[in-house]
């Protein structure tokens, strides 16, 4: 009959640290995916001296910046699963953590909007920056 009774509700929930990163780093991924094309094509034009040519100056052979082609390969690939893992990282993040309406709102407004401009910014292609890393 010494025994006491525990009747405390459960105790307030620890923010997760690497789902946090998670959330907020696919977040990002449509600005680092632009910043690795455009960035390629920019780092191409500096070691060639002229803007880079279409059918021309191969990414993968220039010297100096022929690094960066497999990065941004990869980059490349990886944006259509980015885009569902960045979907998922922040349901769950703004789930677990019961984040205020307005909040979660601004989070998907950003998510959407960013995958929305880097989706426009490659249909458009610039100065033909997409076509010639492709090519």
């Amino acid at each position: 009959m010494g025994e006491t009774l525990d009747y405390a509700g459960p105790g307030p929930q620890r923010r997760s640290l690497t789902l946090a990163l998670l959330a907020n780093g696919m977040l990002m991924y449509p600005v680092v995916l632009a910043g690795l094309v455009y960035g390629e094509w920019l780092l191409a034009w500096f070691c060639l001296g002229h803007e880079p040519r279409s059918s021309l100056d191969d990414p993968k052979y220039i010297n100096g910046s022929s690094w960066m082609h497999p990065i941004t390969g990869i980059a490349l690939l990886g944006a259509i699963p980015a885009a569902i893992a960045g979907l998922a990282f922040n349901g769950i993040y703004v789930g677990l953590l019961r984040v205020r309406p307005k909040r979660i709102a601004v989070r998907f407004a950003v998510l959407v909007l960013f995958w929305l401009a880097i989706f426009i910014l490659m249909s458009l292609d610039p100065r033909g920056v997409l076509y010639w890393w492709f090519d």
